[in-house]
């Protein structure tokens, strides 16, 4: 039962985590523009598994959260730091 109880508040950890609110302006825009194209170039996909449209398009999302919030939860998850 405690492996389900940290698999689920590990979302919740990645956000609260006060070291990953560091990203530049110009950082922010690349990753809104290249989440928006990516999202972009999925939905206008015609060919292609159903699978692989979502796993762009929540890429893209990734990105747009970056943008939006500064977090870099994947550089949390990954334990990179940059500071």
């Amino acid at each position: 039962m405690s492996v389900i109880k940290d698999l689920l508040n590990s979302p919740k950890d990645l956000l609260n985590s006060a070291d990953t609110n560091n990203i530049s302006d110009t950082g922010r825009i690349v990753s809104a523009l290249s989440g928006i194209v990516i999202i972009g170039m999925a939905m206008m996909e015609k060919k292609g598994s159903s699978l692989s449209k979502w796993i762009k398009i929540g890429s893209g999302a990734v990105l747009i959260l970056k943008a939006v919030s500064g977090l870099r939860p994947l550089n949390k998850a990954l334990g990179i730091s940059h500071n």
